[in-house]
C-alpha cells in the first residue's frame, strides 16, 4: 500500500492522506471541485485519529454495527482540529469513496437484508460520497445488494457440507462464489449453518 501512493506521485498525482471531502463545489450547474477537511500533521492529532479509527474497526465486528458515538467522536475530532480548504478540479471530479457499510442507518434504509451482517470495510465507508451525488440529482441503483462475505480458504471446504437456514432448508449450492453465497444467505434471513 505504501508503493501505490509512491507510484501515483511519480505519475504526477497529488496524493493527500487524512483528507475528507465534505462537499462538492457546484458552479453554474457543474461540479468544479470539492471542499475538504484536512487533519494537521501533529503527532497527537494523528494519534487520536488513529485510535478512534481502530476503536471503530474493533467495535464493528463485535457489535455487528458501528457505534454512532464513535463516528460522532471521529467527526468531532476532525472538525475541531482539521482545516478546511477548497480544491478546484480542472477536468471533473470522480467520486470513488466506498460504500456505506459503516453507517448502520444507511444499511437499514438501503440494504435491509444486510443490516444485521458484520460490516466490512473502513470507517470511511459511511456513504457520504453516495449522499453527495444524490444531493446533486445523481441516480443510484442496486444499493440494496451488498457483498457480505468472508472468504474461506480453501473455498472447497464449503463443499463438504450442506448450508441450511433457520428452518433447516438448504440455502443453495455450497460451491457458489463467496459473494453470491452471501447474497443467498441474506435471502434466507441473513443466517446460515454449514452442517
Amino acid at each position: 500500500t505504501v508503493a501505490r501512493p509512491a507510484a501515483a506521485r511519480r505519475a504526477g498525482v497529488d496524493v493527500r492522506d487524512r483528507v475528507r471531502v465534505t462537499s462538492l463545489v457546484v458552479e453554474h450547474g457543474r461540479v468544479v471541485g470539492v471542499d475538504t477537511l484536512t487533519l494537521p500533521t501533529s503527532r497527537w492529532a494523528r494519534a487520536a485519529h488513529t485510535a478512534l479509527y481502530r476503536c471503530i474497526d474493533l467495535a464493528a465486528p463485535v457489535l455487528r454495527r458501528v457505534p454512532p458515538s464513535l463516528t460522532r467522536a471521529l467527526d468531532r475530532l476532525e472538525r475541531q482540529v482539521g482545516t478546511t480548504s477548497r480544491i478546484r478540479a480542472r477536468r471533473g471530479v470522480v467520486l470513488a469513496t466506498g460504500g456505506f457499510s459503516f453507517d448502520h442507518r444507511a444499511m437499514v434504509d438501503r440494504a435491509p437484508a444486510f443490516a444485521t451482517a458484520m460490516p466490512l470495510g473502513t470507517p470511511g465507508d459511511d456513504g457520504s460520497g453516495i449522499d453527495m451525488a444524490i444531493e446533486l440529482g445523481a441516480a443510484v441503483s442496486d444499493v440494496d445488494h451488498c457483498g457480505a462475505s468472508r472468504f474461506i480458504a480453501p473455498p472447497a471446504a464449503f463443499c463438504r457440507g450442506v448450508l441450511v437456514d433457520d428452518a433447516g432448508r438448504r440455502i443453495c449450492d455450497e460451491s457458489l462464489y463467496a459473494a453470491t453465497l452471501s447474497a443467498r444467505i441474506a435471502e434466507h434471513g441473513g443466517r446460515g449453518w454449514l452442517v
